[in-house]
């Protein structure tokens, strides 16, 4: 789990995952709050453009 820097906070769009790996984002700090998980790029976060805090990546055999 990781709260995103302060430069980054509610900043982010767009995200890119690497193969094998899930990325769940998060709307509140310290992964609270409503999340969102993908295991492929994704280009455009929706509802969740501009909103997220907080990220969790793990492995996965996803994808």
């Amino acid at each position: 789990m990781r709260n995103l820097p302060a430069g980054f906070n509610d900043r982010i769009e767009s995200v890119e995952v690497a193969p094998g790996v899930a990325v769940e984002v998060f709307e509140d700090a310290g992964c609270a709050g409503n999340s969102l998980e993908f295991f492929d790029d994704l280009a455009d976060l929706g509802s969740f453009t501009k909103k997220v805090s907080a990220v969790r990546v793990t492995y996965s055999n996803a994808g």
